[in-house]
């Protein structure tokens, strides 16, 4: 939870244990302390969305990856704007779920489609001519785009018996 000030800082006033245990940050460490205090990636984009909910006056949400210590992590937040009696914004409450686990399979799932993707590719590369030698010629230039290189070599036939390589 963070104070909003006068001068539209962010104090931290509150930060629970789970997400005390999760970053490995000692709550002693921020209470009492502003946003804008930390010169970390993390914190700067935490306080521009704090300014994004100041402003627009509804809450915000986002998903943010974050590296601190030995540690990685990705959370998804949304800033909860909270108002007086005269409507002035005097608190935002952050509400956070880690989603590393979600972001992770999507990642997985994303190099799964990436390889069933470029062997669609070798494939057809591989069934618009019936000219061996540009069909090798044609497949290594697919395979240089898939991974990404610029030297890509081919020994064929595989076959260890046959009279001749190229």
């Amino acid at each position: 939870i963070y104070s909003v000030t006068e001068d539209n800082r962010f104090q931290f006033i509150a930060y629970n244990s789970t997400l005390e245990k999760l970053t490995g940050v000692d709550r002693d460490l921020l209470i009492g302390r502003f946003l804008d205090e930390f010169s970390e990636e993390n914190t700067r984009v935490v306080l521009e969305q704090c300014r994004t909910c100041l402003a627009k006056r509804v809450p915000v949400s986002f998903e943010q990856e974050y590296r601190l210590f030995d540690r990685h992590w990705f959370l998804q937040t949304t800033l909860i704007p909270v108002r007086d009696a005269y409507g002035r914004i005097y608190r935002l409450v952050s509400i956070s779920h880690d989603i590393s686990e979600r972001k992770q399979i999507e990642k997985e799932r994303q190099a799964y489609l990436h390889f069933l993707e470029s062997l669609d590719q070798v494939n057809r590369t591989m069934q618009s001519t019936h000219d061996l030698d540009q069909m090798m010629s044609d497949v290594l230039e697919v395979v240089l785009t898939i991974f990404d290189c610029d030297r890509a070599g081919l020994v064929y036939p595989c076959d260890p018996e046959a009279v001749s390589w190229q």
